[in-house]
């Protein structure tokens, strides 16, 4: 089975299940000494000391007025190439000489600066967030060679997340764009528009740092904070909501594309429904030799993808011939997986900086826990109802022609 939460995979058989404790437990295990700070310009910081060798530093930059459009469709993913060079074109190797990794992804809600210092060089990060977030100088022959890049990255997106950038599209349309972009788009893109989106990106209302590893709680705020409070400032920008889709179901097909999956909407990640769709979804999908679930956590409503990667219509084969049986069978298997992943997400400093402050940054009340809760509040008929949903003629199903 794989499963993408966050665009991380997770490939094989289905995992054997640990023993389920009580919610209580649960939250005691996953509520070490943490501080969250959010700023008076909604720039927020979460540090969470734990013991290790290297220290997790993640920058969200989230502004809804760049979401994707027809016309923009990309730019956010050419801005995070960009800004990773640093000033000098050179910033990952010169993090690689002092022991540190620098890395970045566009999401479909928030670009993401990723890096990894060694404990006590917490240093090596605000200078390179200092040079990622400065304005962009940008040459004619970067910005072209920035977009070949991206064409030779586009190309190379796998089946399964092809599989569900159609779905995205198929049930939100244009507020449902890949925010990998299109090349045909970002190939028009100027300089100025780069420059003037980054720096609107960068502003300090629109920025949320989660730093994870041996750290001491007071101090590394301090710093996050002052870092903040020096980038520049302004209001933050607006975007229109996603809304929930009007349409009962669908069927696109695809070129050039292995495999078929079936999408349900969800609302926003702290309601039930999201955690008895995901649930449903890893159930079902651990039932396929080559099952995948997708799906990444957002404030706005979102879709939760179930496929599988082989020509044979599975999916028509094993879902909507369920019995009720067969359903109510999988019911603890689903509240299981959904637990164990969200649960797993959080035993490492990276996996922490990075569930924290993906969910920080769309809304400073989230937190993983709620799925955790949500999951053991979890009833049958939601379960039922869940699964319902990725079956025909309700579920949007998108279908590979191969290659």
């Amino acid at each position: 089975m794989v499963f993408s939460f966050l665009w991380m995979v997770w490939m094989g058989a289905s995992p054997a299940l640990p023993p389920q404790p009580a919610l209580e437990e649960w939250v005691c295990q996953a509520e070490p000494l943490r501080l969250r700070t959010v700023l008076d310009s909604g720039a927020i910081v979460l540090v969470e000391p734990r013991p290790g060798s290297t220290i997790s530093v993640q920058l969200f930059a989230t502004d809804p007025s760049l979401a994707e459009t027809p016309k923009t469709h990309g730019l956010r993913h050419l801005i995070e190439h960009l800004t990773l060079k640093g000033g000098a074109g050179d910033l990952d190797r010169r993090l690689e000489t002092e022991g540190a990794l620098l890395s970045g992804s566009t999401l479909r809600d928030t670009l993401r600066i990723g890096l990894i210092v060694p404990a006590g060089r917490l240093d090596l990060a605000w200078a390179a967030l200092a040079e990622v977030t400065a304005p962009l100088e940008i040459e004619i022959e970067t910005l072209a060679r920035e977009t070949e890049i991206l064409g030779h990255e586009l190309r190379q997106v796998d089946h399964e997340e092809r599989l569900a950038s159609a779905a995205w599209s198929l049930v939100y349309g244009s507020a449902g764009l890949d925010p990998l972009g299109s090349l045909s788009v970002i190939e028009k893109l100027t300089r100025e528009q780069v420059r003037e989106a980054q720096q609107r990106l960068f502003r300090q209302e629109h920025l949320t740092i989660a730093i994870v590893g041996p750290v001491d709680l007071d101090k590394a705020t301090a710093e996050a904070r002052a870092f903040l409070e020096s980038r520049p400032k302004g209001e933050r920008g607006v975007g229109a909501n996603r809304g929930w889709p009007t349409k009962p179901g669908g069927l696109r097909e695809i070129e050039e594309v292995r495999g078929e999956a079936r999408s349900a909407p969800v609302p926003g990640f702290s309601d039930p429904k999201a955690a008895s769709t995901l649930a449903a979804a890893l159930a079902l999908a651990s039932e396929l030799s080559d099952g995948f679930v997708i799906y990444t956590p957002s404030a706005q409503p979102g879709l939760v993808t179930l496929g599988h990667g082989s020509a044979d219509p599975v999916l028509e084969k094993r879902l909507d011939g369920l019995s009720a049986v067969e359903v109510d069978r999988l019911f603890e298997r689903g509240r299981a997986l959904a637990r164990a992943w969200t649960a797993r997400q959080l035993q490492t400093s990276e996996g922490v900086a990075f569930l924290r402050g993906l969910l920080l940054s769309q809304d400073p009340a989230f937190r993983p826990e709620a799925m955790l809760q949500n999951l053991d509040a979890m009833r049958l008929s939601d379960f039922r109802a869940a699964v319902a949903s990725f079956r025909a003629p309700r579920a949007f199903h998108v279908r590979g022609k191969g290659r």
